[in-house]
């Protein structure tokens, strides 16, 4: 079936589950064998909340639904709050595709009036730029930038306000890179470098955070993931990540916890495997450690180890260091903590 609207109007509201769109459910008996094409000629208007937000939409789009393939090119125009422009084939059920996607000037703003004032979604910046992106038979190529200025998200997993003064998205044939990216979430301040090897099929990702406001060495850690792709469905491999962080000073937490800290803290570790998983041993050292008015002139050193594949749910053993006193702690978890 092949459709040319001219001079349409598309209203979209909200139902009471919070979506513009629901898809049928798959009835596995029975087989679909349709082919739609909207060739939008001329621009469409899709109306958002009953007006309150506006786009015009021009293009051809195609859906072969018994191949569960779709393909075309449409641009989504705001007139005030940019547009974006997107070209491609693909697949509906997997990652398979190629796409190519121009954005221009485009405020992610419009994301917040689309949603309405009802959701928790706060989405602010702007977007510019050119990407091609494309997998084909678990190969990915890539190729372009993406330019992001004053982004700030908050909703959904983020309880608490992401934010970044610029940043650039920049990817070639072999690798995708985040570049000045220097976040802001909350408490933390985060100097993040992320690379995504395409050959060598793994993201490596390396992190500096710290308190803000506060003076000192900040947490660093180091992750190494692989990723691939079969039969169009993405599948990490086993996680290696590292982390250290010297001479933190439990006061910088104070705020945060709604509590009374001091003393420091120096530790160093590592992750290891699967979701979920994951062995890890984590070196820990306390010094002169206070709580709530309680502290101990001492040090205490230990290390908490797990390993789940040989039944090791996690086991804590400190001992104290240079203390009249000797102590020590050991504690050990079961499955279920």
């Amino acid at each position: 079936a092949i459709f040319n609207p001219k001079g349409t109007k598309i209203i979209l509201n909200k139902n009471d589950n919070g979506s513009f769109w629901v898809m049928p459910q798959a009835d596995n008996s029975k087989h679909i064998n349709i082919q739609l094409r909207f060739n939008l000629k001329e621009p469409t208007k899709i109306e958002f909340n009953s007006g309150e937000t506006t786009l015009l939409a021009k293009g051809n789009i195609g859906f072969n639904l018994p191949k569960k393939k779709i393909y075309g090119a449409i641009n989504l125009d705001s007139k005030e709050q940019g547009s974006l422009n997107l070209s491609g084939k693909g697949y509906l059920d997997g990652f398979e595709f190629k796409t190519k996607a121009k954005i221009n000037k485009l405020k992610l703003g419009i994301v917040k009036d689309i949603l309405g004032n009802d959701s928790n979604i706060i989405t602010k910046g702007d977007i510019n730029g050119d990407l091609s992106l494309a997998i084909k038979k678990g190969i990915i190529t890539c190729k372009g930038n993406l330019m992001l200025d004053n982004l700030t998200l908050r909703g959904g997993i983020l309880s608490d306000t992401l934010s970044n003064k610029n940043s650039q998205i920049k990817c070639n044939n072999n690798k995708l890179n985040l570049i000045n990216s220097n976040w802001d979430y909350g408490y933390l301040s985060i100097s993040n470098s992320l690379e995504v090897l395409f050959n060598e099929k793994e993201i490596d990702s390396s992190a500096f955070i710290k308190i803000k406001d506060f003076d000192h060495k900040p947490l660093s850690l180091k992750i190494k993931l692989p990723i691939s792709i079969v039969d169009r469905r993405f599948l990490f491999g086993d996680l290696d990540s590292d982390f250290n962080l010297e001479s933190f000073p439990l006061a910088a937490l104070n705020t945060i916890l709604n509590t009374s800290l001091s003393g420091k803290l120096n530790t160093k570790g590592y992750f290891r495997g699967t979701f979920p998983t994951l062995n890890s041993s984590i070196d820990i050292a306390l010094e002169n450690p206070q709580t709530n008015g309680i502290r101990l002139r001492e040090k205490w050193k230990g290390n908490f180890a797990r390993d789940p594949n040989k039944k090791e749910w996690g086991t804590l053993a400190m001992e104290s260091d240079s203390a009249s006193i000797p102590g020590n702690l050991k504690l050990n978890l079961n499955k279920d903590g």
